[in-house]
């Protein structure tokens, strides 16, 4: 098995061990297109799930400016065709969160993991 299939190996693993921790997310992406000659916007959004979990910063990393209090991170599964940017928002199914932050973590070219800074 190659190293890239060892790492996904051990995050699937990692997640199935967390048992009732990990949970279903949707990540909702806003977009829209502008129509000139009615001057009018269209909404549109696309919704994706993942499985994730909740984590906390510390309390050191806790700046008041980059991370507030309250913020969050939630680790996110890399799943097939996942995408996600800044603007997005992500939900439990009771709280949405804004994306406003995301790290991927990665070999060269796969992401196994998505750690994401996400606010009320």
């Amino acid at each position: 098995m190659s190293l890239s299939g060892e790492v996904l190996q051990a995050v699937t693993d990692a997640f199935e061990d967390a048992g009732d921790l990990v949970g279903n997310f949707t990540i909702s992406s806003a977009d829209g297109t502008f129509d000139p000659d009615t001057n009018t916007y269209t909404e549109s959004s696309t919704d994706q799930v993942a499985k994730g979990l909740y984590d906390k910063f510390n309390d050191e990393e806790i700046d008041h400016t980059t991370v507030k209090i309250g913020d969050h991170i939630i680790w996110l599964k890399a799943e097939l065709g996942l995408t996600l940017e800044i603007r997005d928002t992500i939900s439990d199914g009771v709280t949405s969160y804004d994306i406003i932050g995301i790290q991927e973590i990665k070999t060269y070219t796969t992401v196994f993991l998505y750690k994401l800074h996400v606010r009320t």
